[in-house]
């Protein structure tokens, strides 16, 4: 039922509007009425889900309305629970794991009754136990599961029996929840084939009816529990309770398989199994988890489900040869060496197996041998460092494509290794090795996000893996720029982690206790800490102070401290060497031999200042040129039909930036001292990583104007006169720190001192905000603002936009990430309607503003996630558009230097309104996932025909710095074009989507987020 036609309160039928916020389906007058009505019996009706049934699914689950990504869909307790069909010994009462004997020569605390291992005498009567003991007892049974010293632990068949029995004795204890077990699917027909069942046949059921006494038992209704159970339980993986057993639940049993789905389940310390949307789910969309391991290839998935499930998947993914572009099964041809080898029809197992490109086959036998083969030589190798798997990988860089499901194993097991293995720890790596678990991580990544994207487990292990290399390079980075980018990505991967990891109970009690711990060191043993960092899986930190003094009164405090029933040890940490401190040791080392030049403030911010201009826009237009050729060489290889489009795809050169001296608005300096000691307002010549804390003047610098370089000699003398001393990084110790400078030729020069930037900045004298004139508007800009750098040049910039896409008076234009609406307002006087969209408020609020002052009466605004507000805005022009008169949409992205989300792609590309879009690019080195993205082949994850790119455009926005904008106007193929290139064109290759995407888990780590099989 829609929200809108609830009218009438769910418990007196008077008039209501409060909507059930869990299941939306009913209203209430009040609250004390809805949670009346809760105890009533909507408690047992509230959820998000209805059962379905289909002839292919069989009873399902299917949304009720539409689910955010993250919320919680159903929780239930397990209605029996025990352990596996072969199980390490284990305590029948608490079900942990039970550790070895504290007495050399002791053995397990055995069941005063059956003897069965248990932790100790409080377990014998817990009520898992309880009922199999008496029956056991009775039937003078005695386990003899032992403790062997120096014996590995090995797995007992005698626990087979236990989950088994606890079912049966539902029968009599609780007849009510039997019928639940007993209502489920079993595939006992498919199983009794089986050697496992041959044998369960012979021994366990010899033991339950003879042994045991329960006669009244049918061969075959045992036979049907055991099958319930293995078609439908859970493994349950607890490893801070020691906890690995399989429980069974009723619900979740009803939820369907597939192989890309849209839920992941996690369980609570009471063993409860909650599920979680990974990502939006629609209205009347199927719910579904994954009893497979995401990344293995459809061959694999198939033989595991039906070997485990009984069953036969035919989702989306398994129909597909291409495996929603991945190729994750198909091998390289051997013939023709570029071809990869796929299944005619993958639901068919027997198919036959042909080359795209020169059609070679082979037969689904060989196909088969050849994949079991090389994942027996996976699984040989040496884990324990990347040595192995490196090999693996060259070794097979013939046979076997980037995205092939053994190479992914590899590559995601390289990541766990690279950073943690033995001589291989974060601190060990070499560039080469840091490098390259950052290139294995984003090629996981991509894969993930067609396979298990969202907020799945695996992605979120990716992303620390990531986040941890990516601050490590930061570190290390001599490029100030680099570091603070890499940085900033970090912290936003950070972000993501928190949101994936937060539902689960081990973050969640790793997150507590860093909690409990910074408490325990800052209050409670008040020690004067700076920093705290606490590894991701590790049960140790790292703990820094401001001086020696306060490191050795903590070294004494902790060490041997009681905190939480455990000891703790503290031990000064080999710290790798300050950068700075080891710069001055070499310096001193090396100026015994000669003299080290210095670099200058214009070597360090205006690399190309002592090249004539027109040579710098040569070298920047050779860079851009080789730089889009390599973009475009990438697509080649993914879209075979991108050809033609890329063939007539044209670079115009860069534009020279009107102003080449003088040319920044806003500058941002940093108050230190120079070699000299002198206190300084200008420039840090490198960064703290590089060991360099040296700031020089910045009154030679050509790109500044003269109202900057005036602002800091004027503040850099009131410092030099002030009582207060300029923030020094080595000793965190200071007071003044920077000092933004913005200017236009409109305004007075508007500057601010600050520690840190805060918002909203404390207003002290003048006028609030400048104005800059772009494209004949006026714009108001606050301190803290985005604006163009370089006015004149984002003049050009601008135009040569609107020069690029041609927009009409018929045209609708979308900008996306509009800032405070530059590029939105240039377009409107050319346009019939424009609109934007924006996350900050703040410069919504300058965009709306800035539109008003202008008097553009023919604009909107938007306040929020682009990938949100994309569909509406198409939605709203489509609506004003008048009837019977083509659409011409058209979009306009100026992204932050990282590029735009995939989301926002993916809104994008789904959009088929759209018909042009210009791109503008800030960093043209970061935007080729972009550029790949809009134009890459439809798939599940990028609906939509590409936009080919036309031409492109680049802006010298800065002059004597290696740095150019790029500007590229895409445009997409018409739908019945491609239709047509499609029929006449049968012997060009199907789609090669996923030669960029790369991913895949190790069986270990895909496996903890997947059910497993009892068998």
């Amino acid at each position: 039922m829609e929200p809108s036609s609830l009218t009438s309160c769910a418990l007196c039928q008077a008039k209501a509007s409060q909507l059930c916020a869990a299941c939306r389906n009913v209203v209430y007058c009040s609250r004390e009425h809805q949670k009346e009505h809760w105890k009533k019996g909507h408690r047992s009706e509230c959820t998000c889900f209805e059962i379905a049934s289909n002839e292919i699914l069989g009873r399902h689950l299917k949304a009720t309305r539409d689910i955010k990504i993250g919320e919680q869909i159903l929780k239930e307790a397990p209605l029996v629970v025990g352990p596996k069909v072969a199980s390490a010994p284990l305590c029948l009462g608490c079900h942990r794991n039970l550790l070895a004997p504290e007495k050399p020569q002791g053995n397990y605390y055995k069941c005063s009754a059956c003897s069965w291992p248990l932790c100790g005498k409080e377990c014998e009567n817990s009520p898992h136990h309880k009922a199999e003991c008496q029956l056991m007892s009775s039937s003078n049974f005695q386990s003899k599961i032992n403790y062997t010293p120096g014996e590995e632990e090995r797995k007992e068949s005698a626990y087979c029996v236990i989950m088994l029995l606890r079912c049966m004795q539902l029968k009599s204890k609780d007849p009510e929840a039997f019928l639940k077990l007993y209502s489920l699917e079993d595939h006992l027909k498919e199983r009794l084939e089986t050697p496992l069942y041959q044998v369960l046949r012979a021994n366990l059921i010899t033991f339950i009816k003879t042994v045991l006494g329960l006669r009244d038992w049918s061969e075959m209704d045992i036979l049907r529990i055991a099958a319930i159970l293995d078609t439908n339980t859970f493994e349950v993986r607890q490893p801070r309770e020691r906890r690995k057993v399989r429980a069974l639940f009723p619900g979740a049993a009803m939820i369907s398989h597939d192989c890309v789905p849209n839920m992941r389940h996690r369980f609570d310390e009471d063993m409860n199994i909650v599920f979680l949307a990974k990502r939006k789910i629609a209205k009347g969309e199927i719910l579904s988890i994954s009893y497979t391991q995401p990344l293995r290839s459809t061959i694999q998935r198939r033989v595991h489900l039906r070997q485990a499930k009984c069953f036969d998947c035919s989702c989306a993914r398994c129909q597909d040869p291409e495996e929603l572009g991945s190729f994750a099964g198909a091998q390289t041809c051997l013939k023709c060496k570029a071809g990869k080898i796929i299944s005619l029809n993958p639901l068919q197992n027997s198919a036959v197996w042909k080359c795209q490109l020169c059609n070679l086959k082979r037969s689904a036998k060989e196909m088969v041998t050849s994949d079991a083969e090389l994942q027996q030589e996976l699984e040989s190798l040496d884990k324990s460092t990347p040595v192995a798997l490196e090999e693996f990988i060259y070794r097979h860089r013939a046979d076997l494509h980037d995205t092939n499901t053994h190479i992914l194993q590899a590559k995601y097991a390289l990541t766990q290794l690279y950073g943690s293995a033995p001589g291989f720890a974060m601190e060990e790596l070499s560039e080469e090795s840091l490098t390259r678990k950052v290139q294995l991580c984003e090629e996981l990544l991509e894969l993930a996000n067609i396979f298990d994207g969202g907020w799945s487990i695996f992605r979120g292990n990716l992303l620390i893996d990531m986040e941890e290399a990516l601050v490590a390079q930061a570190l290390r980075s001599e490029d100030p720029e680099e570091c603070e980018e890499k940085l900033r990505n970090a912290a936003e991967m950070l972000r993501e982690i928190r949101n994936i990891m937060k539902h689960e109970p081990e973050m969640q009690q790793l997150l507590l206790e860093r909690q409990e711990f910074k408490k325990l060191l800052r209050i409670t043993l008040k020690l004067d800490v700076t920093k705290i960092k606490s590894p991701t899986r590790k049960e140790f930190a790292f703990v820094c102070f401001r001086t020696q003094e306060d490191q050795q009164r903590a070294l004494e405090t902790l060490h041997g401290y009681k905190w939480k029933g455990k000891v703790l040890k503290a031990q000064a940490a080999k710290a790798s060497a300050d950068p700075l401190q080891k710069k001055r040791a070499a310096e001193d080392q090396e100026s015994e031999r000669k003299p080290k030049k210095q670099r200058t403030a214009v070597e360090a911010t205006c690399p190309l200042s002592h090249i004539p201009y027109d040579q710098q826009l040569q070298q920047k237009s050779e860079e851009m040129s080789a730089l889009l050729a390599k973009y475009t060489q990438e697509l080649r290889r993914l879209n075979h039909r991108a050809k033609p489009h890329l063939d007539k795809f044209k670079f115009e050169g860069v534009l020279p930036s009107p102003t080449v001296n003088g040319y920044r608005n806003k500058n941002e300096f940093t108050v230190g001292k120079n070699a000299a000691g002198e206190v300084v307002v200008g420039f840090r010549l490198g960064c703290y990583a590089d060991g360099s804390v040296e700031v020089a003047e910045v009154q030679d610098l050509p790109h500044l104007p003269e109202q900057a370089k005036w602002a800091a000699r004027s503040f850099q003398e009131l410092v030099r006169k002030s009582k207060f001393l300029p923030f020094n990084p080595d000793g965190n110790v200071g007071h003044f720190r920077q000092l933004m400078v913005r200017c236009s030729s409109a305004t007075d020069v508007k500057h601010r001192e600050a520690g840190q930037m805060i918002n909203p900045v404390e207003h002290i004298s003048g006028s609030t905000h400048i104005t800059d004139t772009i494209q004949g508007l006026q714009f108001r800009i606050s301190p803290l603002a985005f604006f163009q750098i370089n006015t004149g040049g984002a003049n050009v910039l601008y135009q040569k936009a609107i020069d690029l896409v041609a927009p009409t008076k018929d045209t609708t234009m979308l900008d996306i990430c509009c800032g405070t609406g530059t590029i939105t307002l240039a377009f409107a006087k050319h346009c019939k309607k424009v609109m934007g969209v924006e996350i900050v408020p703040d410069a919504i609020k300058d965009a709306e503003f800035n539109a008003q002052a202008n008097d553009i009466k023919n604009c909107k605004f938007f306040t929020g996630n682009a990938d949100d507000f994309i569909k509406s805005m198409v939605r709203e022009a489509l609506y004003e558009q008048e009837p019977g008169k083509p659409m011409d949409l058209i979009a306009v992205v100026d992204p932050p230097r990282a590029g735009l989300h995939h989301r926002s792609i993916a809104a994008i590309r789904s959009a088929d309104a759209i018909n042009r879009l210009v791109y503008v690019s800030c960093n043209p080195h970061s935007a080729k996932r972009n550029f790949i993205e809009l134009a890459r082949p439809e798939s599940k994850q990028y609906k939509g025909e590409p936009f080919y790119p036309k031409s492109a455009v680049a802006v010298d926005m800065f002059p004597h710095t290696t740095h150019t904008e790029l500007v590229i106007l895409f445009e997409r193929e018409p739908k019945t074009k491609v239709a047509a290139d499609d029929v006449g064109d049968e012997k060009t290759p199907p789609e090669q989507d996923a030669a960029e995407s790369k991913s895949e888990a190790t069986a270990e780590a895909a496996s903890e987020e997947n059910p497993a099989s009892a068998t």
